[in-house]
Protein backbone atom coordinates (compact mmCIF):
# COMPACT_ATOMS: atom_id res chain seq x y z
CA UNK A 1 0.00 0.00 0.00
CA UNK A 2 1.25 3.66 -1.11
CA UNK A 3 0.32 6.18 1.47
CA UNK A 4 0.98 8.74 -1.97
CA UNK A 5 -0.88 9.40 -4.96
CA UNK A 6 0.45 6.67 -7.50
CA UNK A 7 2.26 9.39 -9.91
CA UNK A 8 3.94 11.36 -7.06
CA UNK A 9 5.59 7.77 -5.53
CA UNK A 10 7.14 7.26 -9.85
CA UNK A 11 8.48 10.51 -10.00
CA UNK A 12 9.97 10.66 -6.43
CA UNK A 13 11.18 7.14 -7.43
CA UNK A 14 12.93 8.62 -10.24
CA UNK A 15 14.66 11.01 -8.04
CA UNK A 16 16.48 8.33 -5.76
CA UNK A 17 20.31 7.31 -6.50
CA UNK A 18 22.09 4.78 -4.88
CA UNK A 19 25.06 5.62 -2.51
CA UNK A 20 26.87 3.50 -4.58
CA UNK A 21 26.59 1.32 -7.41
CA UNK A 22 27.14 -1.96 -5.59
CA UNK A 23 24.67 -0.85 -3.11
CA UNK A 24 22.34 -0.32 -6.16
CA UNK A 25 22.94 -3.96 -7.48
CA UNK A 26 22.45 -4.98 -4.02
CA UNK A 27 18.82 -3.59 -3.93
CA UNK A 28 17.91 -4.72 -7.15
CA UNK A 29 18.77 -8.27 -5.73
CA UNK A 30 17.22 -8.33 -2.95
CA UNK A 31 13.76 -6.37 -4.91
CA UNK A 32 13.61 -9.34 -7.54
CA UNK A 33 13.87 -11.95 -4.75
CA UNK A 34 11.15 -10.26 -3.09
CA UNK A 35 13.31 -9.84 -0.21
CA UNK A 36 12.05 -6.92 2.31
CA UNK A 37 14.35 -4.48 2.43
CA UNK A 38 13.95 -0.62 3.28
CA UNK A 39 11.95 1.47 1.09
CA UNK A 40 13.77 4.10 -1.12
CA UNK A 41 12.14 7.32 0.61
CA UNK A 42 12.59 5.21 4.03
CA UNK A 43 16.34 4.96 2.80
CA UNK A 44 16.28 9.01 1.76
CA UNK A 45 15.07 9.95 5.58
CA UNK A 46 17.68 7.44 7.11
CA UNK A 47 19.93 9.29 5.32
CA UNK A 48 19.34 12.41 6.20
CA UNK A 49 19.27 11.52 10.10
CA UNK A 50 22.71 10.16 9.66
CA UNK A 51 24.33 12.91 8.05
CA UNK A 52 22.67 15.28 10.70
CA UNK A 53 24.34 13.79 13.70
CA UNK A 54 27.38 11.56 14.09
CA UNK A 55 26.26 8.04 15.02
CA UNK A 56 29.32 6.48 15.85
CA UNK A 57 27.57 3.21 17.04
CA UNK A 58 24.26 2.09 15.73
CA UNK A 59 22.56 -1.44 16.55
CA UNK A 60 19.95 -2.68 13.73
CA UNK A 61 17.63 -5.38 14.85
CA UNK A 62 16.68 -7.29 11.58
CA UNK A 63 19.56 -7.88 9.30
CA UNK A 64 17.73 -9.28 6.39
CA UNK A 65 20.76 -9.20 3.64
CA UNK A 66 22.04 -6.88 5.24
CA UNK A 67 21.02 -3.83 2.99
CA UNK A 68 20.54 -1.47 5.60
CA UNK A 69 23.45 -1.90 8.19
CA UNK A 70 25.87 -1.45 5.30
CA UNK A 71 23.77 1.82 4.07
CA UNK A 72 24.53 2.80 8.00
CA UNK A 73 28.33 2.31 7.57
CA UNK A 74 28.67 3.89 3.77
CA UNK A 75 26.93 6.81 4.86
CA UNK A 76 29.20 7.52 8.47
CA UNK A 77 32.48 5.92 7.82
CA UNK A 78 33.44 6.52 11.80
CA UNK A 79 30.66 4.50 12.78
CA UNK A 80 30.04 0.70 13.71
CA UNK A 81 27.27 -1.65 13.38
CA UNK A 82 26.12 -4.30 15.20
CA UNK A 83 22.87 -6.02 13.23
CA UNK A 84 20.93 -9.37 14.67
CA UNK A 85 19.39 -11.97 12.43
CA UNK A 86 17.43 -14.84 13.17
CA UNK A 87 17.36 -16.66 10.02
CA UNK A 88 20.25 -19.04 8.99
CA UNK A 89 20.38 -18.58 5.75
CA UNK A 90 19.91 -14.63 5.73
CA UNK A 91 22.62 -14.37 8.09
CA UNK A 92 24.77 -16.08 5.17
CA UNK A 93 23.74 -13.96 2.91
CA UNK A 94 24.03 -10.61 5.07
CA UNK A 95 27.75 -11.88 6.03
CA UNK A 96 28.70 -12.41 2.49
CA UNK A 97 27.52 -8.74 0.90
CA UNK A 98 29.09 -7.23 3.76
CA UNK A 99 32.02 -8.89 3.32
CA UNK A 100 31.79 -8.33 -0.42
CA UNK A 101 31.23 -4.48 0.08
CA UNK A 102 34.53 -4.41 2.49
CA UNK A 103 32.86 -3.44 5.50
CA UNK A 104 33.34 -6.16 8.15
CA UNK A 105 35.33 -4.65 9.77
CA UNK A 106 32.79 -1.95 10.77
CA UNK A 107 29.93 -4.25 11.02
CA UNK A 108 29.30 -7.47 13.17
CA UNK A 109 26.32 -9.50 12.50
CA UNK A 110 24.95 -11.29 14.85
CA UNK A 111 23.26 -14.67 14.47
CA UNK A 112 20.21 -15.49 16.95
CA UNK A 113 17.02 -14.36 18.72
CA UNK A 114 17.14 -10.74 19.22
CA UNK A 115 16.57 -10.59 22.68
CA UNK A 116 19.23 -12.92 23.68
CA UNK A 117 21.56 -11.22 21.51
CA UNK A 118 21.02 -7.90 23.47
CA UNK A 119 21.03 -9.30 26.45
CA UNK A 120 24.86 -10.22 25.48
CA UNK A 121 25.72 -6.84 24.05
CA UNK A 122 24.59 -5.58 27.32
CA UNK A 123 26.64 -7.98 29.29
CA UNK A 124 29.53 -6.45 26.99
CA UNK A 125 29.34 -3.29 28.02
CA UNK A 126 31.77 -3.09 30.77
CA UNK A 127 34.29 -4.94 28.93
CA UNK A 128 37.54 -3.80 27.72
CA UNK A 129 37.40 -5.74 24.45
CA UNK A 130 35.20 -2.53 23.07
CA UNK A 131 37.61 -0.28 22.09
CA UNK A 132 36.80 3.25 21.61
CA UNK A 133 37.73 6.36 19.50
CA UNK A 134 40.60 8.71 20.31
CA UNK A 135 37.34 11.49 20.89
CA UNK A 136 35.79 9.15 22.36
CA UNK A 137 38.36 8.88 24.81
CA UNK A 138 38.47 11.97 25.75
CA UNK A 139 34.64 12.25 25.87
CA UNK A 140 34.66 9.09 28.72
CA UNK A 141 37.31 10.54 30.86
CA UNK A 142 35.15 13.54 31.13
CA UNK A 143 32.24 11.60 32.42
CA UNK A 144 34.56 9.15 34.07
CA UNK A 145 32.49 6.85 32.55
CA UNK A 146 33.47 4.97 29.13
CA UNK A 147 30.75 2.54 29.45
CA UNK A 148 28.13 4.93 28.36
CA UNK A 149 30.03 5.31 24.98
CA UNK A 150 29.71 1.65 24.47
CA UNK A 151 25.76 2.64 24.04
CA UNK A 152 24.23 2.96 20.95
CA UNK A 153 23.54 6.59 19.21
CA UNK A 154 20.89 4.98 17.07
CA UNK A 155 18.76 1.77 17.28
CA UNK A 156 16.96 1.06 14.01
CA UNK A 157 14.20 -2.15 15.07
CA UNK A 158 13.05 -3.94 11.39
CA UNK A 159 12.01 -6.92 12.61
CA UNK A 160 9.16 -9.80 13.54
CA UNK A 161 6.48 -7.15 13.51
CA UNK A 162 4.72 -8.55 16.98
CA UNK A 163 7.85 -8.42 18.85
CA UNK A 164 8.42 -5.39 18.47
CA UNK A 165 7.78 -4.36 22.23
CA UNK A 166 10.11 -7.05 23.28
CA UNK A 167 13.08 -5.63 20.78
CA UNK A 168 12.12 -2.02 22.17
CA UNK A 169 12.15 -3.21 25.91
CA UNK A 170 15.50 -4.99 25.29
CA UNK A 171 16.84 -1.92 23.29
CA UNK A 172 16.59 0.13 26.12
CA UNK A 173 19.14 -0.92 28.18
CA UNK A 174 21.31 -0.06 25.36
CA UNK A 175 20.58 3.52 25.07
CA UNK A 176 21.38 6.82 26.63
CA UNK A 177 19.51 10.36 26.58
CA UNK A 178 19.78 11.57 23.30
CA UNK A 179 19.89 8.20 21.00
CA UNK A 180 17.52 7.48 18.58
CA UNK A 181 15.68 4.93 18.15
CA UNK A 182 13.74 4.21 14.72
CA UNK A 183 11.10 1.34 14.26
CA UNK A 184 9.91 0.85 10.14
CA UNK A 185 6.94 -0.70 9.25
CA UNK A 186 4.66 0.87 11.90
CA UNK A 187 1.59 0.97 9.41
CA UNK A 188 2.09 -2.33 7.95
CA UNK A 189 0.51 -1.64 4.77
CA UNK A 190 -2.29 0.45 6.11
CA UNK A 191 -3.56 -2.52 8.98
CA UNK A 192 -2.19 -0.81 11.44
CA UNK A 193 -4.92 1.93 11.05
CA UNK A 194 -7.77 -0.17 9.82
CA UNK A 195 -9.52 -3.61 9.34
CA UNK A 196 -10.43 -2.96 5.92
CA UNK A 197 -6.27 -3.62 4.84
CA UNK A 198 -6.44 -7.10 6.46
CA UNK A 199 -10.25 -8.73 4.86
CA UNK A 200 -9.43 -12.09 5.76
CA UNK A 201 -8.38 -11.77 9.14
CA UNK A 202 -5.16 -13.41 8.87
CA UNK A 203 -2.93 -10.49 10.23
CA UNK A 204 -4.65 -10.05 14.02
CA UNK A 205 -2.44 -10.71 16.21
CA UNK A 206 0.50 -8.81 14.52
CA UNK A 207 -1.90 -5.77 13.98
CA UNK A 208 -2.81 -6.22 17.21
CA UNK A 209 0.36 -6.01 19.11
CA UNK A 210 1.79 -3.53 16.42
CA UNK A 211 -1.33 -1.03 17.22
CA UNK A 212 -0.57 -2.06 21.61
CA UNK A 213 3.16 -0.93 20.38
CA UNK A 214 1.93 2.29 18.73
CA UNK A 215 -0.23 3.36 21.56
CA UNK A 216 2.82 2.46 24.26
CA UNK A 217 5.22 4.93 22.38
CA UNK A 218 2.70 7.72 22.04
CA UNK A 219 2.30 7.89 25.73
CA UNK A 220 5.55 7.07 26.65
CA UNK A 221 7.53 9.79 29.05
CA UNK A 222 11.15 8.36 28.83
CA UNK A 223 11.00 8.90 24.90
CA UNK A 224 9.91 12.11 22.47
CA UNK A 225 8.10 10.01 19.56
CA UNK A 226 6.98 11.33 16.18
CA UNK A 227 4.78 8.96 13.76
CA UNK A 228 5.59 9.67 9.95
CA UNK A 229 4.09 8.17 6.99
CA UNK A 230 7.26 7.35 5.17
CA UNK A 231 7.73 4.31 3.05
CA UNK A 232 5.77 2.08 5.30
CA UNK A 233 5.05 3.98 8.12
CA UNK A 234 8.16 4.99 10.58
CA UNK A 235 8.75 6.15 14.40
CA UNK A 236 11.34 8.08 15.76
CA UNK A 237 12.02 8.44 19.04
CA UNK A 238 14.33 10.50 21.14
CA UNK A 239 15.48 9.38 24.62
CA UNK A 240 14.81 12.17 27.22
CA UNK A 241 17.33 13.11 29.51
CA UNK A 242 17.42 10.99 32.98
CA UNK A 243 16.60 13.30 36.04
CA UNK A 244 16.94 12.15 39.32
CA UNK A 245 14.16 14.35 41.48
CA UNK A 246 14.83 12.61 44.15
CA UNK A 247 18.14 13.93 44.79
CA UNK A 248 19.54 16.62 42.07
CA UNK A 249 17.43 19.52 39.92
CA UNK A 250 19.41 18.53 36.71
CA UNK A 251 20.04 15.60 34.52
CA UNK A 252 22.39 13.13 35.70
CA UNK A 253 23.79 13.26 32.05
CA UNK A 254 23.25 14.87 28.74
CA UNK A 255 23.31 13.58 25.31
CA UNK A 256 26.89 13.23 23.70
CA UNK A 257 27.24 15.38 20.56
CA UNK A 258 30.55 14.46 18.67
CA UNK A 259 30.26 17.18 16.16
Amino acid sequence: MNFIDEKIKTYMDGLYKPVSEEMGILREKAEENHIPIILKDTEGFLLSILKAGRMMRILEIGTAVGYSASLFAIAEPHCRVDTIERNPEMFKEAVKNIEKLGLSDRIRVHFGEATNVMEELLKGLDSDEIELEPEEEIIAELLGDPSMLRLYDMVFIDAGKSHYREFWDAAMGLVRPGSIIICDNVLMKGKTVSDEYDPDGKHKTNIRKMREFVEFLSTNDLVDTTFLPIGDGISISVVREIWDTDTIDEPEFYPINLN
